[in-house]
């Protein structure tokens, strides 16, 4: 029998404050609030399927847009279907014990992935 296992990113702002240096690289002058940008980044979830008869595991990843409102039950449906059909990633020979830290650890560098192509401003 297959498991699933799901794992969520947290709501996250970015806010990038303009700053003045001087020739050292030291601040210098922070502007006020009205002149910083923040920004929303997306919602991701990754579903983790382990199949114990072939001892593999299947990682499918959905993420919802910032503008869009995050809905688990959806997010849960896409990365499930994805891990079945087409995975972002697929371990093999997991050792045994050690099932739940793999599930983690992958999905946790899955997030962290979508999250960071997600983290620049463009000015």
């Amino acid at each position: 029998m297959k498991t699933v296992k799901f794992y969520y990113s947290k709501p996250v702002h970015v806010r990038l404050i303009p700053v003045m240096t001087d020739s050292q690289g030291e601040i210098n002058f922070v502007f006020d609030s009205v002149s910083q940008i923040v920004k929303t980044l997306p919602r991701v979830t990754v579903a983790s399927v382990y199949d114990p008869l072939n001892n593999t595991m299947s990682f499918g990843v959905a993420v919802c847009s910032p503008k869009d409102t995050f809905k688990k039950k959806d997010g849960r449906k896409l990365a499930e279907d994805r891990a079945r059909i087409k995975p972002a990633v697929k371990v093999c020979g997991i050792k045994r014990g050690c099932v739940k830290s793999v599930s983690r650890n992958y999905a946790n560098r899955l997030i962290a992935e979508y999250i960071n192509k997600d983290v620049r401003f463009d000015l």
